[in-house]
């Protein structure tokens, strides 16, 4: 468990360090994106919403005149789904257009040439500011406009209200209408059949010499044989109620034949037809449906597995649905069949009893009590049509509301688009992304040198010294900053890595110019000489020599002297401030001179060199850049590689390491040189602890003196020069 910790904490470092170390561009980016979003925000134009709330009623009666079956007021989720359709389609919202003349106002105010928008674009704008909301469980329904004016919002929020309660009063008077007319055809019909029923009764009783009764017009066909009569009756009765009942399955089963789906889904409850099964699926899909629509405000995609769950689900119930609506429209043909089967066989049961008393009875009245039984049958149908005729006429004159304005539309005084606070949040975050995502992938694509891991594994040789950024010669720093410590920790970490105590010749090269290995050199022989070793300098960089100018001599004569002629060395070796710390000048640049670096006469000098001191340093051009770096590194003991931090790819380092290999060359180590230790955090401890022992200063002739540290600590003795001394810092 600890391991694991430690390594998710070096993990969130390793993430840390990369935007410490790239934070000047994580800021600039992210405050561009953030200042971007609050001009574009000022800039934006200003939305205002207004809305109104209705309430949709199902059948929409100010009065149940006739029928109290408490439908009225009923919640139906699947009902105000399809009326919340209904509201954003073209027969509502193009009154709307037509009335406030939008499509003339908005080509107006965008600047249309042509005077105006056509209607069909207008209502796809419309459209897009338009936004209706279903209040949780509940009949009401919001209806939210968006507009540039407050005004206009207001307007046309209560303009589509208004165009929706007259589309559905419409609906309801068109369908009302339609069947009163059918009812009307229906109930002539049944006059004609009744007056002719009429007409063989009074035939059959002028024939037949029957007298009327007093007050009738006809005699009573119950006069004979009562009961018979009245079995008759009760089956002509029955007769008659079956033909009302076939007459009523079958207007249905042509209103529902004539719609579709979704129609007919939406009249059912007009057409009181209900099913259990079919409104248990309508609730659950109005639930799925709501689910998916809010995870996908949530900002779940298609393949999300919840997503797709869900919309599983909604294509069964959908299908479900499907099967029992159709299901119900074949048990509406079959219901219409078995009406009509079943009033067949009563007619013929019916049929069969007047047959049978007929037989029964062999009296000349017969036929006209016949005639007079099917008078009264059709008078009965008649009366009971006219009674639902005058019944339907009432309802249609009825008063109806299908939707009850609830709260109109008013101005708001504040808009609301753009959201500022949403806005900013939401350029907080993506400038935040933005920023971090950049500050890695350009992470990603430095291949240069950044830790001291990656050095070690590319050049498969120690890290020596992490010499922080700034850096300078030490004459003018003082050995007491920061940058000395790195140094003196170069010194003591060569006498661990150096073969033997025979090899005291070093060089150091580096892949491309400018990597500071000539200030690191100095640093290290001035460090050297402060221990109190006998310490030279050779500037052997023929080419571009630097060193001469940090200790502020003339480069007349010096190496190149020695390699064209045989001066004496006293002459081209010069004395520092430090009295144990000589230096060689290159010396005026000679071609002849630079092709004499691979020849013995530079072998014999540098052994020579090496009898007279204890270190002797040779500067060295880039090695990848001319070849002199490759004949000093196979001539001297040792060598070490100077890279520079986040500079070059880290294949230049192995490079290096390569040709110095090639060349029979010895690397001993690495120094990582200018490291912005403000920048990654993983140095500080090479560059900062050593404040724990105090500062030094300086007096100008060398000689370091110690200043009382703030800190109490012990003292620290590391090895000085190769003369086994040691100096107390």
């Amino acid at each position: 468990m600890i391991s694991g910790s430690g390594e998710a904490g070096l993990h969130f470092l390793d993430y840390w360090r990369v935007v410490w170390g790239r934070k000047a561009l994580v800021l600039s980016i992210f405050i561009v994106v953030v200042a971007a979003a609050a001009v574009a925000t000022a800039f934006l134009p200003k939305t205002y919403r207004a809305w109104t709330t209705i309430e949709v009623v199902a059948e929409g009666k100010d009065m149940d005149v006739f029928e109290k079956d408490g439908r009225r007021g009923v919640y139906d989720p699947y009902f105000l789904q399809t009326q919340f359709e209904n509201i954003r389609q073209k027969d509502v919202l193009y009154p709307v257009i037509e009335q406030l003349e939008l499509g003339a106002r908005w080509g107006k105010r965008d600047g249309y040439e042509s005077g105006g928008y056509p209607k069909d674009y207008t209502y796809m704008l419309l459209q897009g500011a338009l936004d209706v909301v279903q209040r949780r469980n509940s009949s009401l329904l919001e209806i939210r406009v968006d507009s540039r004016s407050p005004g206009e919002a207001v307007e046309i929020a209560n303009a589509i209200a208004a165009s929706y309660q007259n589309n559905r009063l419409q609906q309801t008077k068109g369908q009302s209408g339609r069947g009163l007319e059918r009812l009307d055809e229906e109930l002539k019909k049944q006059d004609e059949a009744r007056n002719q029923a009429k007409a063989d009764v009074e035939r059959l009783r002028k024939e037949l010499g029957i007298s009327e009764i007093p007050g009738s017009g006809l005699m009573r066909s119950t006069e004979a044989m009562p009961m018979n009569d009245m079995i008759l009756q009760r089956k002509e009765s029955e007769v008659n109620d079956a033909q009302t009942m076939l007459l009523e399955t079958e207007e249905r089963y042509k209103q529902v034949q004539g719609l579709t789906d979704k129609d007919f889904e939406s009249a059912l409850v007009t057409l009181n037809i209900r099913d259990d099964n079919i409104q248990l699926i309508r609730s659950q899909l109005i639930t799925v449906e709501g689910q998916l629509a809010s995870l996908r405000k949530e900002g779940y995609g298609i393949n999300h597995p919840k997503v797709i769950a869900l919309e599983a689900m909604q294509t069964q119930l959908r299908q479900q649905l499907e099967r029992n609506l159709t299901g119900l429209r074949k048990g509406l043909e079959v219901q219409v069949a078995s009406a009509r089967t079943r009033l067949e066989e009563m007619k013929r049961q019916l049929e069969e009893f007047r047959k049978k008393t007929i037989s029964e009875k062999s009296d000349r009245f017969v036929p006209f009590r016949e005639a007079q039984r099917n008078y009264e049958f059709q008078q009965q149908m008649y009366e009971a049509m006219q009674a639902r005729y005058q019944q339907a006429t009432v309802e249609s004159e009825i008063p109806r509301t299908p939707i009850i304005i609830r709260s109109e539309a008013e101005a708001m005084p504040r808009p609301v688009k753009p959201n500022w606070w949403l806005n900013m949040a939401l350029a907080v975050v993506v400038g935040g992304i933005l920023a971090l995502g950049t500050a890695f992938f350009i992470e990603y694509l430095d291949t240069s040198v950044k830790t001291i891991d990656e050095v070690e594994k590319a050049v498969g040789a120690p890290v020596l010294a992490v010499v922080p950024e700034g850096a300078g010669p030490l004459n003018v720093m003082g050995s007491a900053s920061p940058a000395g410590e790195s140094y003196r920790i170069l010194r003591a970490r060569l006498d661990a890595v150096r073969p033997d105590m025979t090899a005291n010749s070093l060089t150091m090269v580096s892949g491309g110019p400018s990597e500071g290995k000539s200030t690191t050199l100095f640093n290290l022989g001035w460090t050297m000489a402060q221990g109190g070793a006998r310490v030279l300098m050779v500037d052997a960089d023929l080419r571009r020599p630097t060193l001469h100018q940090i200790f502020g001599v003339e480069n007349h004569t010096g190496l190149s002297a020695l390699l064209t002629s045989k001066p004496r060395l006293e002459n081209v070796i010069f004395g520092t401030p430090l009295e144990t710390l000589h230096f060689m000048p290159s010396g005026v640049h000679s071609d002849a001179a630079i092709g004499l670096l691979n020849s013995e006469r530079m072998a014999e000098i540098v052994a020579d060199l090496k009898s007279c001191y204890d270190w002797v340093l040779l500067d060295a051009p880039p090695i990848l850049g001319v070849s002199d770096a490759s004949v000093l590194a196979r001539g001297v003991d040792m060598t070490v590689i100077v890279v520079q931090y986040r500079r070059y790819p880290i294949s230049i380092c192995q490079r290096v390491r390569q040709t110095v290999e090639q060349v029979g060359g010895r690397v001993v180590g690495v120094v990582l040189n200018r490291v912005d230790t403000r920048r990654d955090d993983t140095y500080s401890y090479y560059s900062g602890y050593g404040y724990y022992y105090g500062q030094r200063t300086d007096n100008g002739d060398g000689k370091a003196q110690r200043r009382v540290a703030k800190s109490v600590g012990p003292q620290a003795h590391v090895a000085g020069g190769p003369d086994g001394g040691a100096e107390d810092y």
